[in-house]
């Protein structure tokens, strides 16, 4: 929106010109939301103190101070506003020397409605270009940058900056490296044109992103630029980078949903390479169908069964993926959700995993697969050597426990045995042998006391308790309670029976 400001001694002339701002700006074309009105150069002064202006029309000739004279300071104090002079015919070789000191433009009296129309397309035009080149390489760039990311984050706030054009796109550049990188920012720059403005970014993981502005709503518009961009790359002697577009947006608060929708169909790629590709409300829609192998892929996790996990890739690929095409919103939840099992499998075995890469800035599905083969490999690599060191450790234990299970006997001190910290000890204890380590004493002390009892019939269960590490009867029947299954039927009437006595 645009603030204009008329400067002129002459009351009725500043009410005139204000008429016919308004009579030109009838559908708000423009964009004009306020037309200021100053009688001299020093209450025009005073306003600027206060107000934002975007265009200062004034007249050359008024007492104490000129038109020049406050087009001079404007331009010092305020060179983002545009300075248009009014002025009579025989000031007009006067007013010509002033276009060279920073004047945008000139209006003669009387004026007519379409020359202030032009002068005020010049000047909305100007601001565009001012504004675009500040948003382009100016500190604008970098804060506008931090707001957009900060947006992805969950953050909430108005734009920072104001922009030449209404409308919005975002672009997922994929490719165009060539031997010194692609060049991205520098032909995004060179590019940009009066219907489009470009603006580079870079993500929280550094990947490119392209903002683009535009008068309308048009694809064309879009798609004549990126071929541009295109082409250009491949003169620099890169490749020819392929774009996913996100469908237009008015409100940059908006950019999030658009940014994921850009992403997204940049994945088409790898079912059907293409050029560039703008997104529709239908592919932002699409639902996936993914969970017939979900169950068996879980279970070859648990189970550590890589032999299955490879059938299992080899066949989503071979009979889903490149025989039925899915919509790429499937092959991401099936990527996600397979990085999440590898992940879990990692913190089993405290091992330190690698982020996956986002699932678009794969080439095709064969790379992709290539991907998750390998570091299915890395893994069973690395889960067979902690098995084997876990084994070794866990043999000790064990050996440990039963040989003191008759005393009372703490998870610390066979932690501190084996040099791993109790929280690290218990979490590898209980994965690897599915049970907790008391747990684990509780059944070593019970096969002891059903082995005594089945040995010596007569032996009294004091007796047991006080072999097996039980100060009394009654802390012996409370382990017996967990595995009464694990007794002789004689054994278990025998502990019944006398429990109901005691």
């Amino acid at each position: 929106m645009l603030t204009v400001m008329i400067v002129d001694d002459d009351p009725l002339l500043c009410t005139a010109m204000r008429r016919k701002i308004e009579m030109i700006d009838r559908e708000n074309q423009l964009g004009i939301q306020e037309t200021l009105i100053a009688h001299s150069a020093q209450e025009a002064w005073g306003i600027l103190q206060e107000k934002s202006v975007d265009i200062l029309i004034s007249d050359i000739r008024m007492p104490y101070q000129t038109g020049l004279e406050l087009a001079d300071k404007v331009n010092e104090a305020f060179p983002e506003i545009q300075v248009v002079i009014l002025s009579g015919h025989d000031d007009y070789e006067y007013m010509r020397s002033a276009l060279r000191s920073g004047v945008v433009d000139y209006l003669l009296k009387p004026v007519k409605l379409v020359q202030i129309q032009e002068v005020l397309l010049k000047c909305q035009e100007n601001l565009r270009r001012r504004k675009a080149q500040s948003l382009r390489n100016g500190n604008d760039r970098e804060v506008l940058e931090n707001w957009l990311n900060g947006l992805l984050a969950g953050k909430t706030g108005k734009p920072p900056v104001e922009f030449p054009h209404p409308v919005f796109w975002v672009a997922w550049p994929f490719g165009g490296e060539g031997e010194d990188g692609f060049r991205a920012e520098e032909v995004f720059t060179e590019e940009s044109s009066e219907d489009v403005a470009a603006f580079f970014f870079r993500n929280v993981t550094q990947d490119a992103v392209v903002l683009l502005n535009t008068e309308s709503s048009r694809e064309d518009i879009v798609k004549a630029y990126i071929e541009t961009c295109q082409e250009s790359c491949v003169r620099q002697g890169a490749g020819r980078p392929c774009f996913a577009v996100s469908r237009p947006f008015m409100r940059l608060e908006e950019y999030p949903v658009f940014y994921k929708e850009a992403r997204y169909t940049m994945a088409y790629r790898m079912l059907e390479p293409f050029d560039l590709r703008f997104s529709s409300a239908q592919a932002a829609a699409e639902q996936s169908r993914f969970p017939r192998f979900q169950a068996r892929i879980h279970s070859a996790f648990q189970s550590r069964n890589f032999a299955e996990l490879y059938q299992l890739l080899q066949k989503i690929f071979c009979r889903e993926f490149f025989q039925e095409q899915p919509f790429p919103k499937e092959i991401r939840r099936f990527y996600v959700y397979w990085e999440s099992q590898v992940q879990e499998m990692a913190s089993a075995y405290h091992l330190e995993l690698e982020a996956f890469p986002h699932f678009s800035r794969f080439a095709g599905l064969n790379e992709m697969q290539e991907y998750l083969q390998k570091v299915l490999k890395q893994m069973e690599a690395a889960v067979q050597t902690a098995t084997n060191k876990y084994a070794h450790i866990l043999s000790i234990a064990k050996q440990y426990v039963q040989k003191n299970f008759n005393r009372d006997i703490s998870m610390d001190e066979v932690a501190e045995m084996v040099s791993m910290s109790y929280s690290y000890f218990s979490r590898v204890f209980k994965e690897q042998l599915h049970q907790s380590f008391s747990e684990y004493v509780l059944s070593v002390r019970m096969r002891e006391a059903k082995r005594l009892m089945e040995e010596d019939p007569a032996i009294k269960i004091k007796e047991v308790a006080e072999l097996v590490g039980y100060e009394s009867v009654y802390n012996l029947f409370q382990g017996v309670q967990a595995v009464l299954s694990c007794l002789t039927e004689t054994g278990s009437r025998r502990l019944t029976g006398i429990f109901a006595k005691t």
